[in-house]
């Protein structure tokens, strides 16, 4: 794979997390809410485990 394919990826493990770190400095009660609330609980935890899939599929597409 080329950098820029490698590098995409990495962006785009990253970018979810950085979203949502930039979410809890604007405006904390976002994040309050998608944890404390059971619709914000579910998903929340949808939107994890599908990052987690994302994670490990992008680390073995990266390792081939």
């Amino acid at each position: 794979l080329t950098f820029p394919m490698k590098a995409q990826a990495g962006l785009a493990i990253l970018l979810p997390w950085f979203v949502l770190a930039i979410f809890g400095l604007l405006e904390a009660n976002l994040v309050t809410n998608a944890v404390t609330s059971v619709s914000g609980i579910v998903g929340f935890s949808t939107a994890i485990f599908l990052e987690l899939i994302a994670l490990l599929w992008m680390q073995r597409i990266l390792k081939t």
